[in-house]
């Protein structure tokens, strides 16, 4: 469940935060590589949900 920190995040927040865990794949064993890609997904999701329920 995501916190409201997590919803409200700015994009550039969330890019920011979203490059470094990315970045950090390169020294993560590959056990830990699928936490890393859903945490991502979880918020490159919501990102486009709050996009697409933003008002015009």
């Amino acid at each position: 469940m995501m916190d409201d920190e997590e919803i409200q995040m700015p994009p550039e927040g969330l890019t920011a935060r979203t490059e470094s865990r990315l970045s950090a794949l390169d020294e993560s064993p590959v056990d830990q590589h699928v936490p890393i890609y859903d945490a991502v997904h979880r918020d490159l999701s919501a990102a486009l949900g709050s996009e697409t329920s933003a008002p015009d």
